[in-house]
């Protein structure tokens, strides 16, 4: 099973200015937070670790069992898991098996990027769109492309537009203004859990 967790962190208070929000996080990332130069920036990442710090806990493993691996990404013995901010929503999904999720806000999309990271099918598909609709699709797809990244391990180290997204099953989740999109090695996948931090 696939779960997907979700927090607000527009209610929290900037580290800068009340640094014992911290309190029972990790050194390292206490110092992600601080290192953050924008505002909201340190509330995602700080939301990033009070929603990780809840999620584990209700799996029953410790935040102080984190590793790093060889790219830097935090694992932990027993689950796969994986964690997205955007505005003012963290997400965190986690499986036995490899997960990867991504969330961003639908704002403007940028249409060069479409040209550059998107195939001549999904180029094609975006054309039949416009305004909010185009914004929202083009999202669908971005995050469906992270998701799968993610997921993988790999980071955007390989040509997006002919990127073969297979063996691996997607859930989309809505919140309003924004576009979550899950991926895994499995098919089931579990309604999205709110988390109060």
């Amino acid at each position: 099973m696939v779960y997907v967790y979700a927090t607000d962190v527009s209610s929290l208070s900037d580290p800068l200015e009340c640094p014992k929000v911290m309190v029972g996080l990790p050194i390292e990332r206490q110092k992600k937070i601080l290192n953050a130069k924008q505002r909201q920036n340190r509330l995602q990442s700080l939301g990033a670790g009070l929603l990780l710090n809840r999620v584990l806990h209700k799996h029953g493993i410790s935040l102080n069992t984190l590793k790093t691996d060889e790219h830097g990404k935090p694992t932990v013995d027993g689950i796969s898991f994986n964690l997205s901010h955007s505005g003012d929503y963290v997400v965190c999904a986690v499986s036995e098996r490899p997960v990867g999720c991504d969330i961003e806000q639908i704002k403007e999309a940028p249409k060069q990027v479409a040209e550059r990271a998107f195939s001549v099918e999904e180029n094609a598909y975006l054309k039949s769109f416009s305004g909010d609709a185009y914004n929202r699709e083009f999202f669908r797809i971005w995050t469906k492309k992270e998701s799968f990244l993610k997921m993988k391990g790999i980071g955007i180290r390989v040509p997006l537009q002919t990127l073969e997204m297979t063996e691996c099953y997607f859930k989309e989740y809505e919140i309003f203004g924004y576009q979550v999109t899950v991926c895994a090695e499995e098919n089931e996948f579990a309604e999205m859990c709110w988390v109060t931090i």
